[in-house]
């Protein structure tokens, strides 16, 4: 995007932090949502369950907790972008601090650089720093309370469907079920 001239700090920064705050408010309750909805088979997809093997993971609880920070470390890049930067960009947009569509150039840059692009204000990184406040805080007690259901949840699901009487994680099931190759009739029934 061009560098615009207009500089963030001379727009209504009451509006803008109202934004960022309504961001945060969106980018918690997705992935607040993200979480509640999840299931095993969609958590266990595309995991390469021999990772998990050779790091020594023998608590279903911990299987979980690392499957869901890779899982969710992919789907917050999009969340984050959806729910807050892009409300961001969008209200600068609408208060005219961008270029015309038509005079817009994209490339792929972040941090100081982007923001400074997109208002003009080479502190505007800085000044969403502040704007975010405690907001972040304020959700995050609702977060890990998602968190530890969704661990949970999907655990004893693990420990019901892959584990042996004494508790412990069958990984040849855990993987069979993730990973075996459908067989001819399985495919022609799809």
């Amino acid at each position: 995007m061009s560098k615009t001239n207009v500089s963030i700090s001379h727009l209504m920064p009451e509006r803008i932090e109202q934004i960022v705050k309504e961001g945060m408010h969106r980018f918690f309750e997705k992935r607040i949502a993200n979480l509640a909805s999840l299931t095993i088979d969609e958590l266990l997809k595309g995991k390469d369950l021999h990772f998990f093997k050779a790091l020594g993971v023998e608590n279903v609880g911990d299987l979980i907790a690392e499957m869901l920070r890779q899982h969710l470390s992919v789907s917050h890049t999009d969340i984050i972008g959806d729910a807050f930067f892009e409300a961001i960009a969008s209200a600068l947009d609408e208060m005219e601090t961008l270029p015309p569509p038509d005079q817009r150039r994209y490339r792929l840059v972040a941090g100081q650089v982007f923001w400074q692009e997109l208002t003009g204000d080479p502190e505007f990184y800085l000044k969403l720093i502040q704007l975010m406040r405690d907001y972040p805080r304020e959700h995050r007690r609702a977060f890990e309370a998602e968190w530890n259901r969704a661990v949970n949840r999907l655990g004893r699901y693990v420990l019901t469907e892959f584990a042996d009487a004494d508790g412990n994680i069958d990984w040849e099931k855990l993987a069979e079920f993730n990973s075996k190759s459908p067989t001819p009739s399985e495919e022609t029934d799809t």
